[in-house]
């Protein structure tokens, strides 16, 4: 055998020898990304969050509010997620463009230092291997794209592993890493694990003494910033913190009573559609670190104890991560959809996982480990058909298929569509259809791969039946050619339909930064300066950053999400949030009523129309996929006429 592959190892051995090639195929991947990232900016609608992170963050960087203040906005992130895109917005204008220019900006940095890192660690090629793995996965860059927190934490989060992975970095280094590792919890709390874990691998690697000034550098800019907003930034921390575990918080928490308009009726099946479409989206990082922890190697077989301990560090941190936001996400009834998007904030970690320990994976495993494996593929694969249903199921029950109408060999058939047959055989509504079939398909993927690993490792066997005694001892298990394929099979769909590429949230068509603009600077035509607005946009307040000369009713910014069913009225205000009474009250006092069209409905259509208000002509589409998406503008007839 060794003679066999002897030819492709020496082909192999002469392309790593190019002193130029590594870097050139980093460049090339950084250029692809920006190229990439800039199409996702003008074509990607923009989101609830997005818009509230620019539109929040440029009213506290002019100073129009304090962050925390009673009856300001809602507020329930760490400073620096609005802070930052505030202050970027102050320095080149308000707008969509400065933000998600800004994002690009961060992202290309977030890869850079993915790139420095991986290479540090373990060389210039398992670097650009790396790299390209991530910048690979569509879903990734289309959040990237956007001005959300995400981006902004992966950078944070990189540059602090740059900083503070391996041996022997200098105290200044380790000081720094560590002042990222605050700024991390400062941006937003979910990242909170991080400072404790660094710390326990500074102790680990370093000792006492060094994990100790670690400790005090991450927690510098913490203290910082809670003496700076003390004590209302508390009311961050019983956002989201348990209330039960924390009853000294209550006096920065709405009263337990009080019940949230936005309360969805969520499922086991919308959360085990979350869980697996984390899994279809990350695709590529996830897997990479589930085969790496099945496969992780004994600690024999690492070189040096800096290299295992970074690894178990890593392991540890992305394991950590996954399920501090699977409980955000699917234990809190908040956002069930959300653990895609939480993941983005660390999902490279599996990728440095990979680098770290795929030259010493263990080939051979227990049985009970390799059965846990191929069962995990197996389920994954049929989660991932599951969580594709709204997608991949439909397009499958459009095909076209033969259906016999008695015995197949007669070849009495028709062709119809599979969507038909099945509810006019089996009596399945629509929704038990897409589910069924979605799923079967996900089985049926992860079957072939199994067989397919199955057949690999059973040549892999017969080839090295003539080989040497310690070849035969070192042929790898069932499982890890079965892992093995599933990645690499994986990396081959991620960029496509089935996975990253499939429709990510806001998926759009046009020019999203045009669209905006021109709806938001038709706005700023007919609305005069000093004007009080009532914004019932619903989704994204990105229209706003264009008239930031009036005045608007702010913990609106939110829409549903920051709204309760009755409540006192002071006690929500003093929140920034609100109910159907407060808004009847604005509405009544608002020289301007901004509706989206979708929403002009209810009291607020009872209201335009009872002749206090004129409309003037609406914007065009804020985005060119969504008809719907024109914003109304209705202006308050003056007293005297």
């Amino acid at each position: 055998m060794k003679a066999t592959l002897q030819p492709i190892r020496e082909y192999l051995r002469n392309v790593h020898s190019i002193p130029w090639l590594a870097e050139t195929l980093a460049v090339l991947g950084g250029l692809w990304a920006a190229f990439q990232l800039w199409g996702y900016a003008l074509t990607r609608d923009s989101v609830l969050d997005e818009g509230a992170y620019l539109y929040k963050g440029y009213l506290y960087a002019s100073g129009q509010y304090q962050m925390y203040q009673s009856y300001g906005p809602w507020n329930y992130h760490m400073p620096l997620a609005y802070l930052i895109p505030g202050a970027i917005q102050k320095i080149f204008g308000p707008g969509l463009a400065a933000g998600r220019i800004f994002s690009i900006a961060l992202a290309l940095l977030t890869f850079l230092g993915l790139w420095l890192l991986i290479r540090r660690i373990k060389g210039r090629w398992w670097a650009v291997i790396v790299l390209w793995l991530y910048i690979l996965n569509p879903a990734t860059l289309k959040t990237f794209s956007l001005a959300v927190s995400q981006v902004l934490i992966a950078c944070l989060l990189v540059w602090m592993l740059y900083l503070i992975l391996g041996e022997g970095r200098p105290d200044w280094i380790i000081i720094t890493g560590s002042i990222l590792a605050g700024t991390l919890v400062i941006t937003r709390l979910n990242m909170l694990p991080v400072l404790p874990l660094m710390a326990l691998y500074i102790f680990w690697q370093y000792g006492l003494k060094k994990s100790f000034i670690a400790l005090l550098a991450g927690a510098l800019p913490i203290i910082i910033v809670h003496i700076w907003f003390w004590p209302d930034i508390l009311q961050v921390w019983g956002w989201w913190l348990p209330r039960g575990l924390t009853p000294f918080l209550e006096n920065w928490r709405i009263p337990e009573d009080y019940q949230r308009f936005w309360n969805p009726n969520i499922t086991i099946q919308n959360q085990v559609a979350s869980f697996f479409m984390a899994f279809r989206f990350h695709f590529t990082a996830l897997v990479a670190a589930l085969a790496s922890i099945f496969l992780f190697p004994r600690r024999e077989q690492w070189q040096k104890d800096g290299e295992f301990r970074a690894a178990v560090f890593t392991t540890s941190l992305l394991v950590v991560l996954f399920l501090f936001h699977l409980w955000a996400a699917l234990g809190k009834n908040y956002c069930v959809q959300c653990l895609t998007a939480y993941t983005a904030f660390y999902s490279f970690l599996g990728l440095v996982i990979l680098a770290q320990s795929f030259e010493i994976w263990r080939t051979q495993i227990p049985a009970w480990r390799g059965i846990i494996s191929i069962v995990a593929i197996l389920i994954i694969s049929t989660g991932i058909g599951f969580s594709a249903l709204e997608d991949l199921g439909a397009r499958i029950l459009d095909l076209r298929l033969p259906v016999f109408f008695s015995d197949p060999m007669s070849f009495n058939f028709e062709i119809e569509r599979l969507r038909r047959t099945l509810s006019a055989r089996y009596d399945l509504s629509n929704l038990q259809q897409r589910i069924w079939v979605s799923a079967a398909a996900g089985a049926f993927v992860g079957a072939a791969i199994l067989v397919l690993g199955i057949l690999i490792n059973l040549l892999q066997k017969r080839l090295r039946v003539a080989g040497l005694e310690e070849e035969k001892k070192n042929t790898p298990s069932v499982a890890y050619s079965v892992l093995l394929c599933f990645f690499v099979v994986g990396i081959i769909l991620t960029p496509t339909f089935p996975l990253g590429g499939g429709p990510y949230a806001y998926d759009c068509s046009g020019d999203a930064l045009l669209s905006y603009k021109t709806a938001g600077e038709h706005l700023a035509e007919l609305i005069p300066p000093g004007s009080t607005i009532f914004w019932a946009g619903e989704l994204s307040a990105v229209p706003l950053l264009y008239i930031t000369n009036s005045q608007t009713f702010s913990p609106l910014i939110e829409g549903s999400y920051s709204r309760y069913i009755g409540g006192n009225k002071d006690t929500l205000l003093r929140f920034g949030l609100w109910n159907e009474e407060i808004a009847r009250d604005w509405a009544g006092d608002a020289d301007y009523l901004l509706i989206k069209e979708r929403y002009y409905e209810g009291w607020l259509k009872e209201l335009v129309e009872s002749g206090q208000f004129d409309e003037l002509e609406p914007s065009p589409p804020v985005v060119d996929c969504r008809n719907d998406s024109r914003i109304h503008i209705f202006r308050r007839v003056p007293a005297d006429q």
